[in-house]
């Protein structure tokens, strides 16, 4: 069964070959051996040049970076001294003349820089056109920027930087600095020549705005709010700049000292021009004269130039040379390796290939003059191969030749003495030895012919491994003489098995054969593989161990490249030979891989078969022609998988040509590029779109804004951005988790885009804002209008239809507030703050609404922003103060007074607390209000309990919700009536009934650990909420204040006469006390008076006035009565 397996393999092995063989058989030895050291060759150049051309692609792509960043290196000082030619010229024509000078200067020196940075070799028509509209503005600028109005000169310098900037931008893109497959690259790139120019434009546009008011003196309201607008611009902008540059710091750790002076330096400057325009400007005391406030704007927005030439910009070009500098040192490598591997390979194929062709012609020459007669011929080669062992076989047979012949010479003699008389016999000898003669030399003949044709070393031995004889091709293949083999033992040559196990072989070895693989020794000491075989033979008694060896060192050299070339075949990248028709003969492993195709699937079939359909007959005609041309063929092709899949690959195709010079194979190496495609897919992806709607984000809704206006402008057609906010997704997010807050806005932003034409834009401004960009409404503005308004409603009703978020049903609406533009009159930032005004307007009418924007509602958020600020440092100016308003009992007596909060503006006048509470109340403030008037209230009950008039009043003072519910607030209470020793029992603290039903036993617990204190409570604003009666057996207080409303009511009707009674009578089965507030009439008091125990506090009695004339008041009351 074993044998048959054999010899099925056998056959399997020899059909396998059979075509290889034959092909060589027709060769002659020369050509054999060219052809197995040009495939290893052309092998090893297929591999190197692949690693050549990946190489050489990240070096250009480099150095195009490189190139980029060398032409945009002229922008930032252009800019730079456009925005000092802005701020100067605003100086100007605000009326400071001192100015003039160094704006001549300024505008020779941007002339120049302008015709430095045009004079670059920008590419593409819609570069020209941009450069020629660049120079058309500046040239406008220039000849008549001093005729038009301030607000115009500014406007014109804005729109010639923003174009520049863009024109930046547009060369960015188009040498790829924008698209650094390196994040460490990427990020830095993105703050040069996005974030920081951002910033630096609003510090310039800051500037110069601030420079025309101060030369002018006169900052109107619409000044106030465009320099709040441009700060509040300025902070956004240095947000995103110091996210930019944390971002650079990170991917760049050996930087971030750099990177951390830098950010700095930029910071301290904005700080330090936003905080002159604070307070010296917008404050109204132009303090400052223009040209030294300009000079130190200057100077800080200077220092932010000189880091971006003199640090972020020398930092990408190091960063991008050594990107090239590796890419250039790993190719020079590879070169070197490669070019060392040929010379390696080539020397020694023509080393080998010379020898063995002069050893055989050797052997051919002194065979054909051994059998032409010369018996003195020998063989000596110096070799110790297979060639060796057939010299030396060749020249042992001629030994042996020559002994056996004079033997037989020898014979005959004797023969021929003995013969005298015994010539009977001798005739029978004769005859005998005639025919042992003939077979004889049958046999020497036969030996001649083997040891003339053997190439193998043939030795004999006893069984432990004496020498006992061997052929002249067994020395030299051990390199001794055949005098010196002479007492050998295999020990002593055969260095893979020891004496014992040798000895053993040798013992089994009797009356078998046997062929086997080990490694001799040779007299120098060098190491050879050696093929065996040996038999064991037993001749008259004895046993002998007679073997033939031959020299495998070349084979297994041999097998070994093959192994090599088979491995560097079977590459990560594709490998597929084809022949000059291009009908493929041969695939490797990653062909199989990337493409889904099997060897036998492919195999004799045209590429033709692969082909995606994406590329036109030019594009495979010139392919063609450039590897006819220059014999090589590299760049990106679309192909097709066996499974339809259309995908990208990078292939290197290269022919193969004969010593005829004639294309015999082409062989294309390629990979699988999709990856790397998808990545820069999503790049551009990050950089314009929202990742988790997919939407255009701001930058790129910002870049279609602008290149709308123009448009808007030639066409004379109205257009409109809508500002879309999603009523109360906070709440969402906190109840159910972000996860569901996302599908909510990708939910949405699905929903808008149903609602718009194709060539509207929708973006994803962050968290849940959304904008809208309408183009090309109509020429009429109504009419417009209208179209706008039916395509809000749309959206709105669209978005107040039912959510459905995983197993949750949700609810929402939105508020969409909407900005009209024509022309390019209003720059975008305005357009966007208008829709932005508008959709808050939409929120606080109670949101779920649509709101146009109108100058009264910018004019609204612009008084609301002023009187916030003034309301900040009111307190710090002292500019509040409290008045006292007195209350009586049924018979005019003082009881107390309530603390009531006045603000005197040096402006506004008395501002009343129902026009400022609400705004304090909006934020932290109204807390640091109330603490003033309690600390005021207890330091003037300290004064009155010195005077006998006012000692015994209750003094009131009201309480907010928001600081009632502050965790120290009692402390707090407590610790001002202790630090001021103020009688507890003297003071009222005065609440209402949304305070304490929001959290009912808080409050309780609260009012509990007041009067344990000795503090007095009052319930103010009784009966205008839920007027419930059953809590108030629950609240530890000591008064109810009837509302003022019903008071004023009394009179009017009985319904309103008979609640307040009700209320009366149950609040004193409480044993509570009542006020009435609001006694405005002697109608109102006579009504009241009607019922018993009741305290009055209103107009008739006296209004809210400062401390001393209340005091006064207090005197006429005593005089009175």
């Amino acid at each position: 069964m074993m044998m048959t397996g054999n010899s099925g393999g056998n056959k399997l092995m020899q059909a396998f070959f059979s075509p290889a063989a034959a092909l060589m058989n027709r060769l002659d030895i020369t050509r054999k051996f060219v052809l197995l050291g040009l495939m290893s060759l052309v092998a090893i150049a297929v591999v190197v040049y692949s690693l050549f051309a990946s190489l050489d692609q990240d070096i250009s792509f480099s150095q195009r970076e490189l190139q980029g960043l060398a032409l945009v290196k002229t922008f930032p000082r252009v800019v730079q001294l456009l925005q000092e030619h802005r701020g100067l010229s605003a100086g100007l024509l605000g009326g400071d003349e001192t100015m003039r000078d160094s704006r001549a200067g300024t505008e020779k020196n941007a002339a120049e820089a302008l015709d430095e940075m045009l004079g670059k070799p920008f590419f593409g028509k819609t570069t020209s056109e941009s450069l020629q509209h660049i120079r058309a503005d500046w040239e406008r600028l220039r000849k008549d920027g001093l005729n038009w109005t301030a607000s115009e000169n500014f406007a014109a310098h804005t729109r010639l930087i923003n174009r520049i900037q863009s024109f930046e931008g547009i060369a960015a893109d188009e040498y790829a600095l924008t698209l650094d497959t390196e994040l460490s690259t990427f990020y830095l790139i993105d703050t040069i020549i996005n974030r920081l120019p951002h910033a630096l434009e609003r510090l310039g546009k800051l500037r110069a705005y601030s420079t025309g008011i101060l030369a002018s003196k006169q900052a109107t309201e619409q000044h106030k709010i465009e320099l709040n607008i441009l700060v509040a611009e300025l902070d956004d902008a240095l947000e995103k700049l110091g996210t930019s540059l944390d971002k650079v710091s990170r991917y760049n750790p050996a930087l971030q000292d750099l990177i951390s002076a830098a950010s700095g330096d930029i910071a301290e400057s904005a700080h330090q021009i936003t905080g002159l325009v604070t307070s010296d400007i917008i404050t109204g005391r132009f303090a400052m004269r223009p040209g030294v406030f300009f000079g130190m704007s200057a100077a800080a927005i200077d220092r932010s130039y000189t880091q971006l030439h003199e640090a972020l910009l020398p930092m990408a070009e190091t960063l991008i040379k050594a990107r090239i500098a590796r890419a250039e040192n790993s190719l020079h490598f590879s070169i070197g390796i490669a070019f060392m591997l040929f010379l390696v390979v080539a020397y020694f194929s023509v080393g080998i290939g010379r020898a063995i062709i002069v050893n055989i012609r050797s052997l051919a020459r002194s065979a054909h003059a051994f059998a032409g007669g010369d018996l003195r011929e020998r063989i000596d080669l110096d070799v110790r191969d297979e060639l060796g062992r057939v010299g030396d076989s060749f020249n042992e047979m001629a030994d042996g030749f020559g002994a056996l012949l004079k033997v037989s010479r020898e014979n005959e003699a004797r023969l021929h003495d003995l013969s005298v008389n015994l010539e009977e016999r001798v005739r029978e000898r004769t005859i005998e030895l005639e025919r042992t003669q003939r077979e004889t030399e049958l046999l020497l003949r036969r030996n001649q012919a083997l040891m003339l044709t053997s190439m193998d070393g043939i030795h004999v031995m006893d069984m432990q491994g004496n020498l006992l004889v061997a052929n002249e091709a067994f020395c030299r293949m051990l390199g001794y003489a055949q005098k010196e083999v002479s007492g050998l033992n295999v020990a002593e040559w055969d260095v893979q098995w020891p004496v014992e196990e040798l000895r053993e072989k040798f013992r089994e070895l009797v009356g078998k054969s046997a062929m086997f693989e080990t490694v001799y020794r040779r007299k120098d000491g060098t190491v050879i593989n050696a093929e065996i075989s040996a038999s064991g033979v037993e001749l008259e008694g004895q046993s002998f161990i007679y073997a033939s060896s031959r020299d495998i060192t070349a084979r297994k050299k041999a097998d070994e490249a093959l192994r090599i070339a088979a491995a560097a075949f079977e590459t990560h990248e594709a490998i597929m030979i084809t022949d000059a028709d291009a009908n493929i003969i041969r695939v490797n492993h990653a062909f199989t891989d990337i493409t889904g195709y099997r060897p036998d699937e492919v195999l004799g079939k045209s590429t033709r078969m692969m082909k995606s359909g994406k590329h036109d007959k030019t594009f495979y005609a010139e392919m063609w022609q450039q590897l006819i041309r220059s014999g090589t063929w590299s760049g990106e092709i679309w192909d097709k998988r066996k499974n339809g899949q259309i995908y990208p690959k990078w292939m290197t195709v290269t022919a193969v040509r004969n010593e005829r010079q004639e294309t015999s194979q082409y062989v294309a190496i390629f990979s699988d590029i999709t990856a790397r495609k998808r990545a820069e897919e999503e790049i551009r992806n990050l950089a314009f779109y929202d990742a988790l709607t997919r939407l255009p984000n701001r930058r790129l809704f910002i870049d279609r804004f602008q290149a709308a206006l123009p448009v808007s402008a030639r066409h004379n057609n109205y257009g409109a951005v809508l500002f879309i906010d999603l009523d109360r997704f906070k709440a969402l997010n906190d109840t159910l988790g972000h996860d569901y807050g996302d599908l909510l806005l990708v939910e949405v932003a699905v929903r808008i885009k149903s609602c718009l034409r194709e060539m509207d834009t929708v973006a994803r401004f962050g968290g849940d804002e959304f904008v809208v960009l309408i183009e090309e409404i109509g020429d009429d503005r109504d009419e417009a209008s209208l179209k706008v308004e039916r395509v809000a409603a749309k959206i709105h009703e669209a978005l107040l239809c039912p959510y459905r978020l995983k197993e949750h049903e949700h609810h929402g609406s939105s508020s969409i507030g909407i900005s009209l533009y024509r022309g390019n009159e209003e720059t975008v930032d305005t357009l966007l703050k208008h829709a932005d005004l508008a959709m808050y307007q939409a929120k606080s009418s109670g949101r779920n609404a649509v709101r146009f924007f109108d100058t009264a509602m910018q004019h609204n958020v612009t008084a609301h922003a002023e009187l916030v600020r003034d309301l900040r440092r009111a307190v710090e100016l002292r500019q509040l103060h409290l008045y006292y308003q007195v209350q009586v009992d049924g018979d005019n007596r003082p009881q107390g007074a309530e603390a009531l909060l006045r603000w005197i503006h040096p402006q506004r006048g008395v501002v009343m607390p129902d026009q400022f509470i609400p705004i304090a109340e909006e934020s932290a403030l109204i807390i640091e209000i109330d603490d003033w008037v309690l600390e005021s209230a207890c330091r003037q009950l300290v004064l009155w309990g010195g005077n006998a008039q006012t000692r015994d009043l209750l003094l009131t003072v009201n309480v907010s919700a928001k600081h009632f519910v502050m965790p120290d607030f009692v402390d707090k209470v407590a610790g001002l009536l202790s630090t001021h020793r103020a009688n507890p029992e003297r003071l009222k603290l005065e609440l209402t009934e949304r305070m304490v039903l929001d959290d009912l036993a808080g409050a309780v617990k609260k009012m509990y650990a007041l009067k344990a204190l000795g503090v007095s409570l009052s319930m103010d604003d009784f009966g205008t909420r839920y007027s419930s009666l059953s809590y108030l057996k629950q609240l530890p207080i000591d008064q109810l204040k009837i509302d003022k409303g019903f008071v004023q009511a009394i009179t009017k009707g009985s319904d309103d006469a008979r609640l307040v009674q009700n209320i009366i009578d149950l609040v004193n089965n409480f044993n509570l006390s009542v006020i009435a507030e609001g006694v405005e009439t002697e109608a109102q008091l006579a009504s009241l008076k009607l019922r018993d125990g009741m305290t009055y506090q209103g107009f008739l009695f006296g209004k809210a006035v400062p401390v001393d004339e209340f005091e006064a008041l207090l005197g006429k009351f005593q005089g009175n009565s």
